[in-house]
C-alpha cells in the first residue's frame, strides 16, 4: 500500500515538472510555420489531430494521450475540465468551441496570433489552476 501511495506522489509530482523548455519545444511543434506565432490555422490542425476518432470533441482519453508524457492523470484531468469550459458549458468533451475560446482568451493584444509569451503565460497558468483544482500541493 505504502508503494502505491509513493507511486501515485511520485507521479502527481512528475507531472509539475513542465519547464519553460518544454512549453517552448511545445510551441514551437504547434508553430508549424515556424513563423514565431500560432495562428487559428495552426490551433485548428492542433484541434484535429487530438480529435483521433474525428468526432468534433475532443475526451478525456484523446486529451491526455495528447499531452507530454509523465503528466499525472490528477493534473491532465484538472486542465481538461479547465479547458471544457472555455466556452461558458461542462459537456466533458473539448470541442472546437472551446479551442476557439482559449484562443481567444490566449490571445491577449487580440491579433489573432499567439506568441511564445502569450502561450507560456496560458500553460503556467493552466499548470497551476490544475494544481489547485487536483488538490496536489507539491
Amino acid at each position: 500500500m505504502k508503494i502505491i501511495i509513493l507511486l501515485c506522489l511520485l507521479t502527481a509530482v512528475l507531472g509539475y515538472s513542465y519547464n519553460n523548455t518544454m512549453i517552448e519545444e511545445d510551441f514551437r511543434a504547434m508553430d508549424t510555420n515556424a513563423d514565431g506565432s500560432i495562428t487559428n490555422d495552426e490551433r485548428e490542425n492542433k484541434f484535429r489531430r487530438m480529435d483521433v476518432n474525428g468526432d468534433s470533441k475532443v475526451s478525456f482519453v484523446e486529451f491526455h494521450k495528447r499531452l507530454r508524457p509523465g503528466i499525472s492523470l490528477a493534473v491532465s484531468y484538472a486542465a481538461f475540465n479547465i479547458y471544457d469550459q472555455q466556452s461558458g458549458h461542462k459537456d466533458n468533451f473539448y470541442d472546437f468551441w472551446d479551442s476557439q475560446a482559449t484562443f481567444n482568451l490566449v490571445d491577449l493584444d487580440h491579433d489573432n496570433k499567439l506568441t511564445l509569451e502569450e502561450y507560456k503565460r496560458h500553460v503556467k497558468q493552466i499548470i497551476e489552476r490544475s494544481r489547485n483544482d487536483s488538490g496536489v500541493t507539491a
